[in-house]
């Protein structure tokens, strides 16, 4: 998918001897569907996504005062960022060979997730594709009995499901997405502390293997060593901007690399699973706490 392109423009006029001024920005995506950010009245940002059935106004008063060149500047923030949301889940929907990432909220499912074997399972299932529970314990160093168990009760809640074939610890299990996704500022406070709860487990099993590599380093091919990514960058930006980079850098990679989670074909010659871990976050307190 490729990006919507952004146009800027300020529209003047005059009535009843005054001059009003409007700002406008407009995403349009290749596929012809087309997102506007415009300032009304008292700055308050009209966003339309034609084709998509979807118009809401949102009031920014607190833009009163600001430059033209800045009220452009939100106002094209926040037009890539709805066009980015909408085709993001529209791209999903047209490629029915992997399903979409799964956004877990609910508390009960949260909690199922909060195992180790459980995260190992879904790790591997989502890497390696289906497999059975014999398959899976040799992978993740627990029994057949003790997979098939977690299986099941991953499959509750609908994060696996039987790929078909096979029976009892025989049968193949799949995940139901390509990933998931984790909202640490769900509803409900128990959904929050579990979200953190899982968040953590998770971000520990991914530093785990960041550290593995470090110490194995040397053990690789010169060609990997020189290959793999440690970098580190810090940026002024504001939430905005950071929240459409997240995005971008999201659909990046996975419209160039999702097809080879789900189909091994198209994996290339010389191919393996490679972790990136994107992280992004204020470096410093934000004066006064403001919640903007």
């Amino acid at each position: 998918m490729k990006s919507p392109a952004c146009i800027l423009a300020q529209n003047s006029w005059s009535k009843s001897g005054r001059t009003r001024s409007e700002y406008v920005a407009t995403a349009h995506h290749p596929s012809g569907v087309a997102t506007t950010a415009r300032t009304q009245g008292t700055f308050i940002v009209r966003l339309d996504r034609r084709s998509a059935g979807n118009v809401r106004y949102e009031n920014f008063r607190g833009w009163a005062g600001q430059t033209g060149d800045e009220i452009l500047r939100r106002a094209a923030v926040l037009a890539s960022k709805v066009m980015k949301d909408y085709f993001r889940n529209m791209s999903f929907e047209k490629n029915d060979s992997a399903a979409p990432i799964r956004a877990v909220t609910d508390a009960r499912a949260l909690r199922a997730l909060a195992h180790p074997i459980r995260l190992a399972l879904i790790e591997i299932l989502s890497i390696d594709g289906p497999m059975t529970a014999t398959e899976a314990a040799d992978k993740v160093g627990e029994s057949p009995s003790t997979c098939s168990f977690h299986l099941r009760q991953l499959a509750q809640f609908g994060f696996v499901e039987e790929a078909g074939g096979g029976k009892g610890r025989a049968r193949p299990w799949k995940m139901t997405s390509i990933g998931l996704a984790f909202d640490p500022e769900a509803a409900g406070n128990e959904a929050k502390i579990v979200t953190a709860t899982v968040t953590r487990l998770v971000r520990d099993r991914q530093l785990e293997r960041y550290r593995a590599w470090q110490v194995n380093r040397e053990s690789y091919p010169v060609k990997w060593r020189k290959a793999a990514i440690d970098n580190e960058f810090a940026f002024w930006m504001t939430a905005d901007e950071l929240d459409v980079l997240g995005q971008e850098l999201e659909t990046l990679l996975t419209d160039r690399f999702r097809e080879r989670l789900s189909d091994p074909s198209k994996r290339p010659d010389g191919s393996v699973p490679v972790e990136l871990l994107t992280l992004g976050y204020p470096m410093r307190g934000l004066e006064g706490g403001d919640d903007k």
